[in-house]
């Protein structure tokens, strides 16, 4: 009987030490590389744009390319989701994308000073030819450097 309540606490306890495993080998999906954007802005209007994300050791740097503004940020993967913080030169918000094969990214963001709202964006992953809005524009890791870096 001992045994029997042994085995059963053995099994019970044991996903807590497999699940931190099974979640990062879930992540296996590379999203680096260049990503149509189709999304909602504040005021209900759709638009569509070009994402660029490209790794960074253990991070990602992230750049939203479209004809209003161009955004940049650094983000992380946990799992299967990537959660991005990024800067518009005037505002600054954050993202939160759930990785699909494909690799297609299907999220919402905000922004500081949206009152609380959501907004949808559904990045997905296009061929290596497409080409950046403006030729002289930097690809993401250059355009990273010399932004403040905090270090603690």
């Amino acid at each position: 009987m001992i045994r029997k309540l042994l085995c059963c606490a053995a099994v019970v306890a044991l996903p807590p030490l497999i699940a931190p495993t099974l979640c990062a080998a879930q992540q296996v999906v590379a999203i680096d590389g260049m990503y149509r954007s189709d999304g909602v802005n504040p005021n209900g209007t759709k638009y569509r744009g070009t994402v660029e994300i490209a790794k960074d050791d253990q991070t990602y740097l992230v750049r939203w390319l479209s004809q209003q503004v161009t955004s940049v940020g650094i983000g992380i993967v946990r799992g299967d989701v990537l959660a991005v913080s990024y800067f518009t030169g005037n505002n600054i918000g954050i993202a939160l994308y759930h990785i699909e094969k494909g690799p297609r990214l299907i999220g919402e963001w905000t922004v500081l000073g949206s009152d609380g709202q959501r907004y949808p964006e559904t990045l997905t992953k296009v061929g290596r030819d497409v080409r950046r809005e403006a030729p002289d524009e930097l690809p993401v890791a250059e355009l990273a450097e010399g932004l403040p870096v905090r270090r603690d």
